[in-house]
């Protein structure tokens, strides 16, 4: 007995050691992390794509999976080159407009004794020295270019690696499950493939609700009379991938040149997002994501302000499908197994059918 208990504290405190040198590496290597999980959920969208179409056509996963990456792409790449010349010159314009705007809310602004006090604040803050002279125009263009340079390695980094995990999940699952013990594995892949559905399920429905939000902003602003409501409208969309916030910055473009129209207008335009988000909120996210993971309001803000912290934008972008990536792996192996159940044990089976295999049957 003697002997037992200092090995029991020498296991528990290299126990502790490990688990705190894994917590202190998961901090420092969290880009590589939140990379590794954008790549899985391209890699899903890629799949789940391939899997409907293998339903409809009699070809191989591996050519469908070809026509959808390069149809993605097309999609993606021929929009640009198409809309290019207009979102540039509206881009240009905005250019101009959006300090006109500014000006034309200071003098709106001056015209109430609240108003001037605010504009003297910022005033007497140094608007002015925010201004770039030479040097810092320079070294601001080098910092855009090493954040474009930045974005653009993510980017492809995510691209080959959803590539790769779509092109043979299988070996990554079991790879995956191989960690397990032989009678854990069963139930390993059926929560990989519950993660795989919700994600599937979850990047469906953002994208239904990106269009959504994109085309009733572009009409709503156009009927406004809102200059560049093409661009807002483009803004509007890809930004709506960022539950709770993106909506709001998308909001902020749009306010500023509606007071170029008329004070009135910006009234207008604040309805015109608080309906559309209100739309979405209560009539298209109960339809497209109730075959996912519900998360509330405050759950979802809190994560991306921690991812947010941790990782920077690519932290704020991810925070909502990692969570519910997350989510799935608490409800399945902790509050049903190990709550409700004791511990992990086989999934039993329905009408002879192995739930090993409900990945497999996805994919061959």
């Amino acid at each position: 007995m003697k002997e037992a208990f200092p090995k029991k504290i020498i296991v528990a405190t290299l126990t502790i050691i490990i688990l705190v040198g894994l917590a202190v590496l998961f901090i420092y290597a969290f880009n590589f992390f939140l990379l590794l999980f954008g790549g899985l959920l391209f890699g899903v969208l890629l799949r789940a794509a391939t899997n409907q179409l293998h339903r409809l056509l009699p070809i191989k996963k591996g050519v469908l999976l070809l026509i959808v990456l390069f149809v993605m792409l097309g999609i993606l790449f021929g929009t640009g080159i198409l809309m290019a010349p207009t979102i540039s010159e509206q881009m240009k314009e905005m250019q101009e407009t959006v300090p006109a705007a500014i000006e034309n809310l200071q003098s709106k602004l001056q015209q109430h004794e609240w108003g001037s006090w605010l504009v003297e604040k910022f005033s007497k803050d140094g608007i002015g020295d925010m201004l770039p002279d030479d040097q810092k125009a320079l070294t601001g263009a080098a910092g855009a270019l090493s954040s474009a340079l930045g974005v653009l390695t993510d980017f492809i980094i995510i691209l080959v690696l959803g590539i790769l995990f779509a092109a043979e999940p299988k070996v990554y699952v079991k790879g995956l499950a191989l960690l397990f013990a032989p009678h854990y594995r069963p139930r390993i892949h059926e929560v990989i493939y519950k993660i795989y559905k919700s994600l599937a399920f979850w990047l469906f429905g953002k994208f239904i609700a990106m269009l959504a939000v994109g085309i009733f902003s572009g009409i709503g602003l156009t009927i406004l009379g809102v200059p560049l409501a093409f661009s807002l409208a483009v803004i509007a969309f890809f930004l709506d991938f960022v539950s709770l916030i993106g909506p709001i910055l998308a909001a902020i473009p749009a306010v500023l040149l509606a007071f170029l129209v008329s004070p009135v207008t910006v009234l207008w335009v604040i309805v015109l997002y608080v309906a559309i988000q209100q739309f979405e909120s209560y009539v298209i996210t109960p339809i497209v994501f109730k075959h996912t993971i519900h998360m509330s309001p405050v759950v979802s803000l809190a994560s991306i302000v921690f991812f947010g912290i941790l990782a920077g934008p690519i932290g704020v972008i991810l925070a909502i499908p990692l969570v519910a990536a997350i989510k799935v792996v608490i409800i399945e192996l902790y509050v049903k197994d190990y709550l409700e159940k004791g511990g992990i044990t086989p999934p039993e089976e329905e009408e002879g059918q192995d739930k090993e295999t409900d990945i497999d049957a996805e994919e061959d």
